[in-house]
């Protein structure tokens, strides 16, 4: 099968695309900004924030959180900072 630059199938770039997308995000966007982006929907979508919203809020802001939540897993699993490349546990 077709595969980019660094080897990733086809797949996989729509699954990283689609995570940055999640998260209101160009593709490629750096880390910072992928913790900012959702830092800012999981205040936005929280349920403690929607507790005296519509049924049909509260289900879209749960929704939401379940994408964003898995859009930053997706991506930290591909590029999050190593702890051991920041000194936290060096010795």
């Amino acid at each position: 099968g077709s595969a980019d630059p660094a080897g990733r199938n086809l797949a996989e770039v729509f699954v990283e695309e689609s995570a940055f997308r999640a998260l209101g995000l160009e593709p490629g966007a750096p880390w910072e900004d992928v913790v900012l982006a959702h830092r800012r929907l999981a205040k936005r979508f929280h349920p403690d924030r929607l507790i005296h919203a519509e049924d049909h809020e509260r289900a879209e802001g749960e929704q939401k959180m379940i994408e964003a939540n898995a859009a930053y897993e997706t991506l930290r699993k591909l590029h999050r900072p190593h702890s051991h490349t920041t000194g936290l546990f060096s010795g």
